[in-house]
């Protein structure tokens, strides 16, 4: 049976000349949270002015901010899910059977 291995979502250091070490869980949970505090402060913050705030304008500024949380918490995601398939030395797939071909 066929063996395919997990290939890994961090790149190496060879791969890339100014590569960094990965951020860690605790650094990428913070920067969720850091983007999920800018959208409440953003929100707050709008909410507090004085004078008329246009629904709309409001609504494309939180779009932004929360595709930005919403990219912080896949990030987070994959490198959970990363450490998880790298704890593990191989992921063993079983392929369907190919019928053999018969010659005419």
């Amino acid at each position: 049976m066929p063996r395919i291995t997990a290939p890994s979502l961090v790149r190496k250091a060879s791969d890339e000349a100014d590569a960094t070490s990965p951020p860690t869980i605790d650094e990428l949970e913070a920067g969720a949270q850091g983007a999920f505090d800018a959208l409440l402060a953003h929100v707050r913050q709008r909410a507090a002015e004085n004078g008329v705030v246009a629904f709309m304008i409001v609504e494309r500024e939180l779009v932004d901010l929360v595709l930005a949380v919403g990219r912080t918490a896949v990030v987070l995601f994959l490198e959970l899910r990363e450490l998880q398939v790298s704890s593990t030395s191989a992921i063993s797939v079983a392929l369907p059977a190919v019928p053999a071909r018969e010659e005419a």
